[in-house]
């Protein structure tokens, strides 16, 4: 008899001995969300979520960026505006990452929340995470559509995946898009708050700002 969940735990181990350990994440989250009860893969998925961590911000190293930030900061003094996401593994740095910045010359400091992205698997986030919400865009986001570099029109910006897609500029004109029935059938859901009916807006959560993330300098 098939059984997902040992599907499941052979793909994470697989990923796990290859290394690759966004898809040991991925594998081990799905499988514990079936079963919890698996003491032993919740050490495996511990392991699999910091070497994802690594992995996804290796090139971000302060180590690898800090001669080009003071170098930016050295050529534009008192320019400089500079943007922190905050998370659970650097907000108790928040004052020395204010202070670090504003020393070198920085005009302003701004912490901002994080979000997942409308990812569906939102395990990392929620490891990043301080204390998320759902985030419900009201009707006013249909004024604002984005078209991709295939023309495909999508109706948020963090829809990666695009899969509330309202046209695409292949197929139809642009006039024909904005009176579209796709547009004005998700603004109405919006106005309706029927945000669960939106693939993207019911996997959408993002810490809020003034909650726990500081304030701006």
């Amino acid at each position: 008899m098939f059984s997902l969940t040992r599907y499941l735990l052979r793909k994470g181990d697989a990923a796990r001995d290859a290394r690759d350990w966004p898809a040991a994440q991925r594998a081990y989250s799905r499988a514990l969300r079936l079963n919890p009860s698996l003491a032993y893969i919740w050490v495996q998925y511990g392991h699999a979520l910091s070497e994802t961590d690594n992995y996804l911000m290796q090139p971000l190293r302060l180590e690898r960026v800090q001669h080009k930030l003071e170098e930016i900061l050295r050529t534009f003094p008192g320019k400089v505006h500079v943007s922190v996401p905050v998370t659970t593994r650097n907000r108790d740095e928040a004052g020395a990452i204010r202070d670090w910045f504003m020393e070198r010359g920085a005009r302003l400091v701004v912490f901002d929340p994080i979000s997942s992205r409308c990812a569906e698997d939102r395990t990392l986030f929620g490891s990043l995470a301080l204390n998320p919400h759902p985030i419900r865009c009201s009707p006013v986001i249909m004024d604002d559509l984005i078209v991709d570099c295939d023309g495909q029109v999508l109706i948020c910006c963090l829809d990666f995946r695009r899969v509330e897609g309202i046209g695409s500029l292949a197929t139809h004109s642009f006039a024909d898009i904005l009176v579209g029935v796709h547009r004005e059938t998700t603004r109405k859901l919006l106005a309706e708050n029927c945000h669960e009916e939106l693939a993207t807006c019911r996997s959408c959560y993002a810490d809020l700002r003034g909650e726990f993330v500081p304030a701006c300098n």
